[in-house]
């Protein structure tokens, strides 16, 4: 089995988390691969980045 593991560290990347993680998604199409993590490590962020993540989590999770 393939898989591939992708570490994302995010600190105030609310404008940018979510439309990064959704290009992420085009590798679960990838005929290469199996398995797709994506692990997101927000370093306690002041500008919304978890509740971005969060909100990414629960419509397309």
């Amino acid at each position: 089995m393939t898989s591939l593991s992708v570490l994302v560290p995010a600190y105030n990347e609310r404008h940018l988390v979510g439309a990064s993680l959704a290009r992420m998604g085009v590798l679960e199409s990838s005929p290469h691969l199996e398995r797709v993590q994506v692990i997101v490590v927000d370093d306690c962020s002041t500008d919304g980045t978890s509740e971005e993540l969060r909100t990414f989590a629960t419509t397309r999770g």
